[in-house]
This record gives C-alpha cells, structure tokens and sequence, in this order.
C-alpha cells in the first residue's frame, strides 16, 4: 500500500497541469504540484490559506466554498 501511495504522490507531483489539494473551510494548502506552484509565482504553498495566497478571487472562493459544502468535486472546462 505505501507503495502505491508513493506512485500516487508521484504522479501527482509530475502531471503536466496544475493541481493542488485544500481542505477545510480556510482551504489550507495540502499538496500542490509544481506547475500549480509555478503558476502562482513558485512559492512554497503547503500550509497556507487560499485567502493568504490569492486574496482578490472571491468567484474561486465560492467555488472552493461549495465544494466544501457539498463534497462535489469541481472541475474547470
């Protein structure tokens, strides 16, 4: 299982679009791949609030704030 784990974490990290993970209603920073952090100026971002990193996005905070609600996943078109 760690194994796999490790291969997830990888893929993650590698994948040529920007992902990241939040969680809780602040959307705290759990993981965010290399593109993502590139995208957003190449800071480290583990650990920070969504408000702290992108304070003037209020449509992604009511995103970010429904998928919390809901549990629904979202995904951009």
């Amino acid at each position: 299982m760690e194994l796999l784990l490790e291969r997830l974490r990888a893929l993650f990290l590698d994948a040529p679009l920007a992902i990241a993970v939040q969680r809780g209603p602040e959307h705290e920073y759990l993981l965010a791949n290399e593109v993502y952090r590139q995208f957003l100026g190449g800071g480290e971002l583990v650990g920070k609030k969504r408000r702290d990193v992108l304070p003037d996005h209020a449509s992604l905070s009511g995103i970010l704030d429904r998928v919390y609600a809901s549990g629904e996943p979202f995904a951009a078109k």
